[in-house]
């Protein structure tokens, strides 16, 4: 297990040397970044109770680093998605207000250096909690709660309960990932149920966002639609996950 553990911090630790030598941050530099960010988050939370100070300090940097990423992330997926719409329905729409939302998504290089050398040093920090901690994996707690996310969702399939057994799924997922995986049936499921709803909360950040950029009305109702149509087809998807 420690062997493991090691092995997975060594991996989060690549993706951080690369963001640090990049000199513009492009879709997937991003999307490393972030998934290091929310690893170390996630292990930092489980061993906060062992480790409360230092833990604790870890979590909130890697926290700190999700949010000034999560804007440009996600302007940067619904520019794409704009885009897609246009040129499927041939249909104009304001590319200076594109232009506005994509330089909004602007993370100066040396403020980011500043925040990625931090959570290099919480990487550290956090393997050498982790992997000389003899407790092991918390599994257990972290199925549990997605069991319950799911049961709650079953019963009323109120969409907002979504975020939350996405955000469940991504603390068992790495926690199996970590430690090893314990039952395979539930690191795959965890995998689905994380795609799955993590597609549906981009179309929802979409919809937001839409009310907030300057687009011909004809089009606005055309990307609004093609948002909902989207959603439906996603939302039988997760149901599909969530029943087997």
């Amino acid at each position: 297990m420690e062997k493991l553990a090691a092995g997975w911090f060594l991996q989060i630790g690549v993706s951080l040397k690369k963001a640090l030598a990049t000199k513009k941050l492009n879709a997937d530099d991003i999307h490393d970044i972030r998934v290091a960010a929310r690893k170390i988050k996630t292990l930092a939370q489980d061993f906060k109770d062992i480790y409360p100070n230092k833990c604790w300090r870890v979590s909130n940097t890697a926290a700190h680093v999700l949010q000034k990423l999560s804007t440009q992330r996600d302007n940067q997926l619904f520019v794409q998605f704009i885009r897609q719409v246009a040129k499927v329905n041939n249909a104009a729409f304001d590319k200076r207000i594109i232009a506005e939302l994509s330089e909004k998504s602007c993370f100066p290089k040396k403020l980011r250096t500043k925040f990625f050398r931090r959570l290099q040093q919480c990487q550290r920090v956090l393997q050498k909690t982790v992997v000389n901690n003899s407790s092991g994996s918390y599994f257990e707690k972290h199925r549990e709660k997605l069991e319950q996310l799911i049961e709650k969702y079953l019963g009323d399939y109120d969409d907002n309960r979504l975020h939350e057994i996405r955000i469940a799924a991504k603390k068992l997922r790495y926690n199996l990932e970590c430690f090893g995986a314990k039952d395979q049936e539930w690191l795959k499921k965890a995998i689905s149920i994380q795609e799955a709803a993590g597609e549906f909360h981009d179309l929802m950040i979409f919809e937001n966002k839409l009310t907030a950029v300057n687009l011909e009305e004809e089009f606005r109702l055309l990307v609004r639609q093609a948002i909902a149509n989207q959603k439906k087809c996603v939302r039988e998807s997760i149901l599909e996950v969530l029943k087997k």
